[in-house]
């Protein structure tokens, strides 16, 4: 996927772009400052993997479940704002072939868990109504 800007009001088309990026079994970082799009990408990107659940970011509580339609039958969605370092159970997650689909949001403050990513994905606030996104592909180790 190519870095680009977007209008909000354009996330639909945004996040189906993205859908044809990814795979069952990735896990996926989000980066980028309070406020600039990550957690309202994950609810349109779990929205479009079809869930009907509603989606709010697990600060608190570390990790949400989703259920989702075929592939994508179990969304991870985990949330490292509060945290320096990866809990293990996230490290299992990514490392689980049977999980479907892991999505982490603030990945940078455990920079140890890049590795185990397949995809960062960086987000700018441009204006009120504008972000700007970048996904990066990652070597894997």
């Amino acid at each position: 996927m190519k870095a680009r800007e977007y209008q909000l009001s354009e996330l639909p088309t945004v996040v189906r772009e993205f859908c044809s990026h990814i795979h069952p079994g990735m896990g996926i970082g989000f980066s980028g400052s309070l406020g600039s799009g990550k957690t309202t990408f994950i609810k349109e990107l779990v929205s479009q993997l079809g869930s009907s659940e509603e989606v709010t970011s697990p600060t608190y509580t570390l990790e949400h479940i989703y259920s989702a339609a075929a592939p994508y039958q179990r969304i991870h969605h985990w949330d490292l704002y509060r945290v320096s370092a990866a809990p293990m159970e996230l490290f299992e997650t990514l490392h689980d072939v049977s999980q479907p689909l892991t999505l982490v949001e603030w990945a940078e403050n455990a920079p140890e868990l890049l590795d185990h990513l397949e995809l960062v994905v960086n987000f700018s606030i441009t204006s009120a109504t504008s972000r700007h996104i970048q996904a990066t592909t990652r070597q894997m180790k």
